[in-house]
Order: C-alpha cells, then structure tokens, then sequence
C-alpha cells in the first residue's frame, strides 16, 4: 500500500479537493447542497476552523481552510465532514451493490473517494494561486461540461 505523507502545521491553511465516489455529480441537486451546508455548519461547531474560499462543482469541492494557532488536524475535520454529509444522505442513497470488497469492508459508502488531496499553503502568492484556481475552477467546469 501507498504511503501518504501529509503535512501537519499548527494554524496553517490548507487547500483540499474532495471528490464524490466515481465522479457522481452529487452536487448538482440543490437539496444535496444544502445538506452540505448544514454538515460544514455542524463540523464546524465542533472542530473550528475559518473558510477562507470553496467552490462546489458537480461532482467535486475545493476548499481553502485556515485552523486555529494550535491546531494542525485537518484530517479530523474532512472525516467528520464526510460522515455527516454522508449520514444526511441516508435514506437516499444505499450502499451499491457493485461497491467493491474493499470498500464495504472499511463500511464505505458511494458518497466520496476514499482519500482527499491536500495542499499545505506556505506563502501568500501560493495563497492567491489557489485562490485563483477556486475562483476560475467553476469556468473551467462549465466550458467541459458544455463541450
């Protein structure tokens, strides 16, 4: 198995992609869009955090988070996240027959890849290059998805 090596800083801002399970565009239901919402609002009344910028495309999010001083678990919240959006979904959405082993093994659902891809910030222009990727990405998304 791959070994993935995260950066952990203390008060850092990080970038995230989180992606639905084999690009389901989830987030093209308005209903599924509020239920995301509600499970950042909850998540982050339990693990604060400051959203510096997000876009939500169909089937995808980007995210910059900043943390507190103290704080440098990242992982923990994006968990939490996924669960709770995935919990607001059931009822919706089971658990599909051709889910792999692995997957109904580690009692995952069809909501979300598995991992998430992360980004540690380190400087302001890295900042505004990511900030520009969020607020391009949508543009970029329309155009391929119109071709």
């Amino acid at each position: 198995m791959s070994q993935y090596r995260r950066s952990y800083v203390p008060g850092g801002v990080y970038f995230f992609t989180l992606v639905t399970y084999r690009r389901i565009h989830l987030f093209s239901n308005v209903e599924n869009i509020s239920l995301l919402r509600q499970a950042i609002a909850k998540m982050r009344k339990e693990l604060p955090f400051e959203i510096t910028a997000a876009v939500v495309l169909p089937d995808h999010l980007h995210f910059i988070w900043s943390l507190p001083p103290d704080d440098s678990n990242y992982s923990q919240r994006v968990s939490r996240f996924k669960v709770l959006f995935t919990r607001s979904l059931r009822g919706k959405r089971s658990l599909s027959q051709d889910v792999s082993a692995s997957r109904r093994k580690h009692r995952e659902s069809d909501v979300w890849q598995r991992r998430f891809w992360e980004h540690t910030i380190f400087d302001e222009h890295d900042l505004h290059r990511h900030l520009d990727y969020i607020h391009y990405n949508p543009l970029l998304s329309l155009s391929e998805i119109s071709k």
